[in-house]
């Protein structure tokens, strides 16, 4: 399960898995720590969900964003060919 979540945050790179899997190594240490000091550890349990889902939106976003920009220079292209098939034909 933690394996596809450091895939899942690094996107499948190499550097990103090896920084992802640093930050999950440093949540499960802190776990240890805490229960020390009488927190509860699953609070670390609490933080990886909220790392895993805040990735995942943010990869959603920018994707939407990068499409909706295709879309828009897509449709730029287009309107400026006809432009010039408008202007050609007359």
């Amino acid at each position: 399960m933690l394996g596809i979540a450091v895939a899942l945050v690094g996107r499948n790179q190499p550097v990103g898995i090896a920084l992802a899997s640093l930050l999950f190594g440093f949540l499960d240490r802190s776990a240890q720590i805490l229960d020390l000091e009488n927190i509860p550890k699953e609070i670390t349990i609490i933080m990886r969900g909220v790392i895993i889902l805040a990735v995942v939106i943010a990869y959603e976003v920018v994707r939407r964003f990068v499409i909706a920009q295709d879309v828009r220079a897509a449709a730029a292209r287009t309107k400026g060919l006809a432009t010039q098939a408008g202007v050609e034909a007359s």
